[in-house]
């Protein structure tokens, strides 16, 4: 109820936005609110371009894509097109997450739109370095994640996050668990069910990723046995 006294107020006597009732009186109903022109050109399209030229010339038309539009270019008969939703995928599942793009390892032009690696970070209470990598296959292999910890070590990261759009093989989870069990890491395995919750309703990755991290800390608890 105070969100347009503490902020939208503020914001629109700066001229970033605009703001106004839905309803008259007293309603409880939300503002409409619409960024300025000022908004556009002086803030937010300097950030575009910057992620714009880290990202790639593709960045826009990659952030717009909806997950069912690339769920289904992940099917096409392109090799390129395949390229381009896959990477589209590892930019939607970092935005739904609040991640900031930081570079891409391995671009699916180089793999034939069969994988993708990129590392993100986030702020979110802590500081945190993801890695993620986006297959477009059958199933993910203990040996796919054996290379993605392996490379964890070398650029310190915190999550290491595999995507498939087929299944994760039982050796690579059992391999994934005794990681968890042995080092700081936490590996985040999102399988094609996963991609059906989170097309289904986005707001299911914060589910997914507290079962996924709840796992982890029980595994994790007996790491502090090793102090005592």
């Amino acid at each position: 109820g105070g969100l347009p006294q503490s902020t939208l107020f503020a914001l629109r006597d700066c001229g970033l936005i605009t703001c106004e009732k839905t309803t008259g009186g007293q309603g409880a109903k939300p503002y409409i609110v619409r960024p300025t022109e000022k908004l556009k050109n002086e803030f937010l399209e300097p950030i575009f371009n910057a992620i714009e030229n880290s990202a790639g010339i593709q960045y826009r038309t990659l952030i717009r894509k909806t997950l069912h539009e690339i769920l289904t270019d992940l099917k096409s008969e392109s090799k390129h097109k395949k390229g381009l939703a896959l990477e589209a995928l590892a930019f939607y599942l970092g935005r739904i997450i609040g991640l900031q793009f930081v570079q891409w390892r391995l671009r699916s032009k180089e793999t034939g739109g069969a994988e993708i690696d990129v590392i993100m970070e986030g702020a979110n209470l802590i500081f945190s370095r993801w890695q993620i990598q986006c297959k477009n296959s059958s199933q993910a292999t203990l040996d796919d994640i054996a290379k993605e910890i392996g490379l964890a070590q070398i650029i310190r990261t915190n999550v290491v996050m595999i995507v498939t759009t087929g299944r994760i093989g039982d050796k690579a989870r059992a391999f994934v668990e005794k990681i968890m069990k042995d080092t700081n890491y936490q590996v985040i395995l999102l399988d094609r069910a996963h991609l059906h919750r989170i097309l289904a309703d986005p707001a299911e990755i914060t589910d997914i990723l507290r079962e996924q991290s709840e796992v982890a800390m029980t595994l994790k608890r007996g790491q502090i046995g090793i102090i005592q």
